[in-house]
């Protein structure tokens, strides 16, 4: 079974029997350690055992980090003439944009440079497609989304890609995007009209 961001799971433990648990990371997460009954463990795999029991019990606790990396792509619209990107400062600092970039090309990771401007802790800013014809006045890449490419955001100075999302099918009322700023658990928001931009 699969454990998510922030869920529990419960259930009885027999005495003498032994269990592995893995922790899987997700994109700009690092594993940390678990946490079994107050004693840390480093391994990403480990093996469960009675020897490890506290009062007839056992408590788990799986600890991931934030990377280096504070600029996530948090949402995107794929939408024929209606797309964007969404990215957005998860860090508690302010952080200048304009050594990322935006692509949908692994030949070509610099394929839209960000602008030069500091994105203050939980601010975000949008990429429109190149089609979206809607948007003047505001950020306008060098190309569009489709459904089923794979989105970058290199870091030049790091040179590497430090997020990617891949464009799942959505309709023409859903957007697609982390469950909160720095989350790990990716849902489908419904969006009537494609608005959900303007309310950050």
């Amino acid at each position: 079974m699969i454990v998510y961001e922030k869920e529990k799971y419960q259930n009885s433990y027999y005495i003498g029997t032994e269990f592995e648990i893995q922790a899987l990371e997700y994109p700009n997460f690092e594993f940390g350690y678990f946490n079994i009954n107050g004693t840390k463990y480093y391994d990403k795999t480990i093996i469960v055992s009675s020897e490890m029991l506290e009062n007839n019990k056992i408590k788990i606790e799986l600890v991931f980090n934030l990377t280096d990396s504070s600029i996530l792509i948090s949402e995107i619209s794929a939408k024929n003439d209606n797309d964007w990107i969404k990215l957005t400062n998860a860090s508690e600092e302010d952080i200048s944009i304009s050594n990322y970039c935006i692509s949908d090309d692994k030949k070509n990771y610099i394929k839209y440079e960000l602008p030069n401007k500091i994105l203050k802790s939980g601010e975000s800013i949008i990429i429109n497609g190149n089609k979206n014809y809607y948007s003047i006045g505001d950020y306008i890449g060098s190309f569009n989304l489709s459904i089923g490419e794979t989105i970058y955001l290199y870091d030049k100075t790091k040179n590497k890609v430090v997020d990617k999302l891949k464009i799942p099918k959505m309709t023409s009322n859903e957007t697609y995007g982390r469950a909160g700023n720095n989350s790990c658990i990716y849902m489908y928001f419904n969006n009537k009209n494609g608005q959900r931009k303007n309310n950050l």
